[in-house]
């Protein structure tokens, strides 16, 4: 697998860009957050559930926030609610097993089969801005 990074011409809001990942499993928030890592410098944090995602955003106020539908307790859609209320500005990519679609409370959609698409993905949605 190849992934682009980032170019001297990305420079700026990418790479400026404050990332939230937010996933019930830790092993895809790990490849995510080692697949973002490299790609920019600002910060790149995590959360496993919900409500920890709500607060890191509310704290980092995130460029992005990357999205699972399906977690235990409170799920995607009612996470994007609650985000959107703390962090307004804050652009919502949901990343789902599940979905084939993208949902009303997502501002896009990937589904996490393509995850070596997101750099280039969140790339765009930040020159789109």
């Amino acid at each position: 697998m190849t992934f682009a990074h980032a170019r001297p011409e990305d420079n700026g809001a990418w790479a400026h860009a404050r990332l939230l990942i937010v996933d019930d499993d830790p092993s895809v928030r790990k490849i995510v957050r080692i697949l973002l890592e490299e790609q920019f410098e600002g910060p790149v944090e995590t959360a496993g559930d919900g409500p920890s995602a709500v607060i890191a955003a509310k704290k980092m106020q995130p460029t992005f926030v990357i999205l699972d539908y399906l977690m235990p307790g409170v799920d995607g859609a009612m996470t994007a609610k609650a985000i959107r209320e703390v962090a307004p500005h804050t652009r919502i990519l949901a990343f789902s097993a599940v979905l084939d679609f993208r949902p009303i409370w997502a501002d896009a959609f990937l589904p996490k089969t393509e995850v070596d698409r997101l750099p280039n993905f969140l790339r765009a949605l930040v020159k789109i801005r």
